[in-house]
């Protein structure tokens, strides 16, 4: 069984446990940790689980293919994927679904139930790739740190080195460049 697989199987059990028909994913992260798509920060997608079919939504000027065992719909509007939502009771991530969308996808015989938690505790104990994944950024990142030598540069200086090596090594960051040193370094961040 792959990881992602095995991912959508503690789905399943959490759909089990709360009597859940299916479940509609829409922040990027949980897609990409329960389908490996990787969506651009720019687009939307919806990923709908319902304890064996895994469906991605996407608009379709985005060039996305399937993968591990998810299909891939493009949908031109939203009634596409409200009619793929069957009656009965669907999780929703409450916290990456906007009000907009959330009435736009509401429709009888279907009762919404928040979810986020649920979707997210998976994630929470991390598995044998993402360990690995840690691994390997974390040689990365020592790799970028030995070529820079930050001395009387400024943090943003620092900042762009870091950036600039990543993109030499084609590397696409976790999240933005964080450079803080004296007073900066008590900064929350």
């Amino acid at each position: 069984m792959n990881v992602f697989a095995r991912r959508t199987a503690k789905l399943r059990n959490l759909m089990e446990e709360y009597s859940l028909d299916c479940i509609l994913i829409t922040d990027r992260k949980d897609i990409f940790y329960y389908t490996g798509i990787d969506l651009p920060e720019d687009e939307t997608g919806f990923f709908l689980f319902d304890g064996r079919n895994r469906t991605m939504f996407v608009s379709p000027l985005l060039s996305v293919e399937e993968m591990n065992k998810t299909r891939i719909v493009k949908i031109k509007s939203l009634k596409e994927l409200k009619e793929s939502i069957l009656p009965g009771r669907a999780g929703f991530d409450e916290h990456s679904l906007s009000v907009y969308l959330m009435k736009r996808l509401r429709k009888s015989g279907v009762k919404w139930i928040p979810f986020s938690g649920k979707i997210k505790e998976p994630r929470m104990v991390k598995d044998e790739v993402e360990i690995d994944t840690i691994k390997r950024s974390v040689k990365k990142t020592e790799r970028i740190f030995k070529g820079i030598e930050p001395f009387g540069m400024r943090e943003r200086e620092v900042a762009r080195e870091i950036e600039i090596e990543m993109m030499r090594m084609n590397l696409k960051p976790a999240f933005e460049t964080i450079v803080a040193s004296g007073r900066n370094s008590s900064r929350i961040h």
